[in-house]
């Protein structure tokens, strides 16, 4: 049956010329070449068109056969999936749950794909139905007070929170956040009394250095009253992949409440977790330590001083600017500039705008 040849309509955006059609692009594994004042015209909409990206709205691209045909894409191979010889991983990545495969679909010929895959989200409609259409089980890993997690074979990760709390309900709740600054002023005369006083229970911190709850689960225990630390795995990490390891150390020494709180009388205790906590996390899951980055929030989620630790190339929620701070520059800046640098320095940060602490900021 001959092919139908599909004139189609140039559409442009307003300001922009039109592209021409005058392209030789052919499909089912035959050549794509484009003319010089093509590919001169495709350049000057990348530069003008929606930000530098060329949409179907703002570029309507005709491909012709070599005979003079066009093609659609429905007319294009199916490729059989199933017969895809994987080779090797080219790249994976964590944050957009996504990775690059390398192989062949016939081992017999000397051509080779890419493909990558990736995890969906998740939708409403999914979700109201993903504990009861009986198509995926999960089990029950470990419960630390009201915190419990669970895991299924499907790849889907569950933390719990029972019975929660207003202050967990605004915590998971979808809200802008704000750049602000805060003295140290400020901090000490109003954060500090709400950070002691209002903050979300630390009943399961107490369950871990007491060894009530997640004793299985912990990768370093150093047990000094004055330096020591646990360190264990985060709950946002499934355990399930290396290239997205976050990893939690827990001061064994009570009242230091935050990053503000640090001075002298801890570079012995930071010191230890920087070093032992890195090595720690190097000797089990075999990464270097030159990849494992250490950093405190602030504010953080909880007033119980921790320290997080991710791999580099992980873009971990709450690594970035504007939350943590590296934790070899607090000991540099209490060594070298200031003993008492954080609890005297302005600090600018983001913070929810529900967030009780910005009132207390704006004071």
């Amino acid at each position: 049956m001959p092919r139908k040849t599909t004139k189609k309509s140039q559409t442009t955006s307003p300001g922009t010329s039109g592209v021409d059609a005058k392209s030789k692009s052919v499909v089912k594994g035959k050549k794509t070449e484009l003319t010089s004042a093509r590919r001169s015209n495709l350049k000057q909409q990348l530069a003008t068109d929606q930000g530098g990206c060329l949409t179907p709205e703002s570029v309507n691209i005709e491909q012709t056969s070599s005979s003079g045909a066009a093609e659609t894409k429905n007319e294009l191979n199916t490729l059989p999936l199933e017969n895809f010889k994987f080779e090797r991983v080219l790249s994976e990545n964590p944050t957009t749950k996504s990775i690059v495969l390398y192989g062949k679909f016939d081992e017999s010929e000397d051509k080779f794909a890419v493909i990558l895959a990736e995890k969906t989200v998740f939708t409403r409609e999914a979700v109201t139905t993903l504990f009861t259409d009986g198509r995926t089980s999960f089990t029950h890993n470990f419960q630390n007070d009201i915190y419990g997690q669970y895991s299924s074979d499907t790849g889907i990760k569950l933390t719990v929170v029972y019975p929660a709390t207003e202050k967990h309900v605004k915590k998971y709740s979808q809200q802008r956040s704000i750049m602000i600054q805060e003295s140290g002023h400020v901090y000490a005369t109003y954060v500090r009394p709400y950070a002691q006083t209002q903050a979300l229970s630390l009943q399961w911190v107490d369950n871990i250095l007491e060894g009530r709850a997640e004793a299985d689960r912990v990768i370093y225990n150093d047990e000094g009253s004055e330096t020591g630390f646990l360190l264990l795995p985060d709950l946002k990490w499934s355990q399930e992949n290396v290239e997205d390891l976050y990893v939690l150390a827990i001061v064994r020494k009570k009242g230091i409440l935050c990053l503000r709180e640090l001075d002298a009388n801890h570079l012995s205790l930071l010191e230890n977790v920087l070093t032992h906590g890195r090595k720690a996390i190097a000797d089990k899951y075999k990464v270097p330590a030159n990849q494992i980055r250490a950093y405190i929030h602030y504010h953080p989620s909880y007033y119980h001083l921790h320290v997080h630790f991710t791999l580099v190339g992980y873009q971990a929620p709450g690594s970035m600017v504007g939350q943590s701070h590296l934790l070899e520059d607090v000991i540099e800046n209490i060594k070298r500039v200031d003993s008492n640098y954080y609890a005297n320095r302005t600090l600018t940060y983001q913070i929810r705008e529900d967030s009780p602490i910005l009132a207390l900021v704006e004071t």
